[in-house]
């Protein structure tokens, strides 16, 4: 479930620059994402909120310094585990 709104959203989405929203859907970003899952030993589901998470914040509803946080909190793991997965994004 989303933690934010899907209006909020798709108004954050509307207001990005053109770069911005192509790098939200773009495969480049699905396989890195999908490469950071597998080598921290993810979940397909862990791997799918770490890729919410992360467009959180290309989106501007979770400001950069949250994301650690928030990626602990979301994926269930220890501070020191999520930091080590956000300095591979």
């Amino acid at each position: 479930m989303p933690r934010h709104p899907i209006e909020l959203a798709r108004k954050h989405y509307e207001e990005l620059l053109a770069v911005l929203k192509e790098a939200l859907f773009s495969v480049e970003v699905a396989d890195k994402i999908g490469e950071i899952g597998k080598k921290f030993g993810l979940t397909i589901e862990q791997t799918g909120i770490m890729a919410e998470e992360t467009g959180y914040v290309m989106l501007g509803l979770t400001r950069p310094n949250e994301f650690v946080g928030n990626l602990a909190r979301e994926l269930g793991v220890d501070t020191d585990r999520a930091q080590d997965i956000a300095n591979r994004h």
